[in-house]
């Protein structure tokens, strides 16, 4: 139930015409809620890496095929000092830190050697992942085998106008960001020309490009950057589909779009909604304002004008509410529980 929870909200959030977007404060991830998949899922990665056993950092979930480690100085032998096995975002799960000398090798099965000699440009890859550090820029992965030009996925420096956001020069940045000490889930999926991120289950970013170097070889690296552009970090999850980009529904299905229950609040530039005893309260917007609330099955369950102040009833659940002030108008997703 907690799958559909989540992958119906985010369609109906999507379907809905004139949100703002960009207004929306990104909520951390609540870590405590992970899932696990049949073996016969479309959805099921084609290597999956939970970090859980500390004697082991490198062992595959899902795919059995462990992960390299290296230090960048040296791409030619394994080295797995820089990587040491830490406490995950809950005392059950774990995670490992990964030191900004040390950089990850992740096998792709479906590279030129498998296929044709073509280049991979279909895929999906996830992260949650904890910044320790924003002192520079950090790249969170290098398509080019060799290390041979910049990272290929950035969060810019806290010195910068923008701290924290995400992205490159080619697809442009994220207008929401990262902060340090702070689980995300961030996913990236190329279908060929279209690029997507999403943060903690929200779609931030959108581009239509084809740009050859987000196309993958037999191999690519996480955490490598050729100007050493790394901060250090944890990452309690690494999830890698090849010839798959999931969509925002196939990411709700797979349990991997963030936690529902991480959402209680959403802010906005114009005021707040969130959930208190079994009630929605919506605060900060004009007198002017309108509401609507959305159940699961993207049916009209309320409407109001005016309703700053006041609250709405509801049962248990996960409801999008829709928020019309000045012409612009807001979406939030709220558990009621």
């Amino acid at each position: 139930m907690k799958k559909n929870f989540l992958f119906v909200s985010l369609l109906l959030a999507y379907c809905m015409t004139g949100f703002a977007q960009d207004d929306a404060k990104i909520i951390s991830l609540d870590p405590t809620l992970y899932y696990s998949f049949e073996k016969d899922d479309y959805r099921t990665p084609t290597y999956l890496y939970d970090f859980d056993d500390p004697s082991n950092l490198g062992k595959a979930t899902i795919g059995d095929v462990p992960l390299e480690f290296y230090n960048a100085a040296d791409l030619s032998t394994p080295n797995a000092s820089g990587i040491q096995a830490v406490a995950g975002p809950t005392a059950t799960k774990g995670a490992i830190y990964v030191d900004p000398t040390a950089v990850i090798k992740v096998n792709n099965p479906s590279g030129p050697t498998a296929n044709g000699g073509n280049r991979l440009d279909v895929y999906t890859i996830l992260w949650d992942v904890k910044l320790n550090e924003m002192s520079d820029f950090n790249s969170f992965v290098q398509f080019s085998e060799e290390n041979a030009d910049d990272g290929d996925l950035f969060t810019k420096a806290e010195t910068s106008s923008t701290p924290g956001v995400i992205g490159t020069g080619d697809m442009t940045y994220t207008t929401v960001g990262m902060q340090v000490d702070t689980w995300y889930r961030l996913i990236f999926t190329s279908g060929g020309a279209t690029k997507k991120l999403y943060l903690n289950g929200v779609e931030v970013q959108n581009i239509e490009k084809a740009l050859d170097r987000f196309k993958i070889g037999d191999f690519f690296w996480i955490f490598m950057d050729d100007g050493a552009e790394r901060m250090p970090l944890d990452c309690s999850k690494f999830a890698f589909w090849a010839d798959r980009a999931l969509n925002i529904v196939d990411i709700g299905r797979a349990g991997f779009g963030g936690s529902p229950t991480a959402i209680k609040t959403v802010e906005t530039s114009a005021g707040k909604v969130y959930a208190e005893n079994g009630k929605l309260h919506v605060e900060g917007y004009s007198a002017s304002a309108s509401v609507e609330v959305y159940n699961l099955v993207g049916q009209k369950i309320a409407a109001a004008k005016s309703l700053n102040g006041n609250t709405i009833n509801v049962s248990n659940g996960l409801y999008i509410v829709k928020v019309t002030d000045k012409g612009k108008s807001f979406s939030s997703k709220v558990v009621v529980k």
